[in-house]
């Protein structure tokens, strides 16, 4: 058949089976171009999908307790209540209220890459601790860090050696809290927690004065509790080079039972506390960079 003879061939009849395969096609080619023209007659912008934005943090909270948005939309509002529950939902037998912000995106940072902390806080509600004007006595509802490190690193042969590291602290004696970072008060009772590698070291929680890791010793020692002993990151990076921070199911008591939190957390509250109170935390800082939504 020429060509000549193709452009007259008789269209289809409509409800054939070939028709409808035919205006099945057509209508697939034609809407797109219908919603193309509909777009730039309209000012319509065609909608690209996005690309979900990367998890800044998880509430890790136990109990009676929640991290959610501040109402100023500025940082997080950490919130405990005085809820009696039962015990279970910690590693430990604890049965108090602990709120805990987990900063997602540290997974298996090298220990040696850790130089700057920063806390950023006010107090909205409750005990405020010893650097609010006028001073308080010390509380475990302040901001504080719990760092998951495997001090071995999960490929080593050994087999990972999760520690919890504690710092930014100021809820112990205060030559142990000066020792684990500084805080300041700007006149307003806004807070600003700071930590160097340079000059700071942390408590291991667990230490037992026997069980450091490589043997090294405490920089500061107040007593035989792992909470009267400071050691120099740079002594725990001679011991343990490989050092990082881990997601990790720790085993601590003091943290959710079974469950895999990201590597920094940061508390406010403990297993065994049962107070209503809140903190406004207004930025969250990892050698400078932000850990907040």
């Amino acid at each position: 058949m020429s060509q000549e003879n193709r452009a007259v061939v008789m269209p289809l009849l409509p409800g054939s089976r070939s028709w409808r395969s035919l205006e099945k096609d057509n209508l697939q080619q034609l809407v797109p171009v219908v919603h193309a023209n509909r777009w730039r007659q309209q000012g319509w912008r065609q909608q690209v999908p996005r690309r979900r934005p990367p998890l800044a943090g998880l509430d890790c909270s136990v109990n009676s307790a929640r991290v959610q948005p501040h109402c100023s939309g500025v940082g997080i509002t950490l919130t405990t209540t005085a809820r009696v529950n039962e015990a279970g939902a910690f590693q430990g037998g604890g049965s108090g209220n602990k709120a805990i912000y987990g900063a997602c995106g540290l997974d298996l940072l090298p220990l040696a890459e850790l130089q700057h902390l920063l806390i950023v806080w006010q107090n909205q509600a409750g005990p405020a601790g010893p650097h609010v004007e006028p001073a308080q006595a010390v509380t475990v509802a302040t901001p504080y860090l719990n760092l998951l490190v495997d001090l071995n690193a999960a490929d080593a042969p050994a087999g990972a050696d999760i520690r919890v590291l504690v710092c930014c602290c100021d809820q112990l004696s205060p030559a142990i809290s000066e020792a684990i970072g500084v805080t300041s008060n700007d006149g307003s009772n806004r807070l600003t927690v700071r930590w160097r590698a340079d000059t700071h070291g942390v408590l291991i929680v667990g230490y037992d004065g026997s069980n450091a890791p490589g043997g090294i010793s405490p920089v500061l020692s107040n007593g035989s509790s792992w909470m009267e002993n400071v050691f120099s990151l740079a002594d725990l990076l001679v011991a343990c080079p490989q050092a990082r921070l881990v997601d990790a199911v720790s085993g601590d008591g003091g943290l959710p039972a079974a469950e895999r939190t990201p590597a920094l957390l940061l508390c406010s509250g403990d297993s065994g506390y049962q107070e209503a109170q809140s903190k406004w935390v207004e930025r969250l800082e990892i050698n400078g960079r932000s850990l907040l939504p």
